[in-house]
């Protein structure tokens, strides 16, 4: 099953996107897994498990790409940043 994440911004946001492919870009190169072991972010309902790369709905694994985990993990990092398209 292949999923679709489109993200669109608009000219004077450009700058977001850029932020995310700055991030995605140098976490792809620098990320130590090792010292990741055991992290969890936990929201309501929702957990990303930084060690197994998993995403968890309701306790039930949620598959995604390597791109969409990233995407993901990079807006959960942002809490109270605005993100608008």
């Amino acid at each position: 099953m292949s999923k679709l994440l489109v993200l669109t911004v608009s000219e004077n946001e450009e700058h977001v996107l850029t932020d995310i492919q700055n991030y995605l870009q140098s976490k792809a190169v620098h990320t130590d897994i090792s010292s990741e072991q055991g992290m969890t972010l936990s929201f309501p309902n929702l957990e990303i498990d930084l060690y197994r790369r998993e995403i968890r709905k309701n306790e039930k694994v949620i598959k995604l790409t390597d791109l969409e985990f990233r995407i993901l993990l990079y807006l959960a990092e942002q809490p109270g940043r605005v993100f608008t398209y």
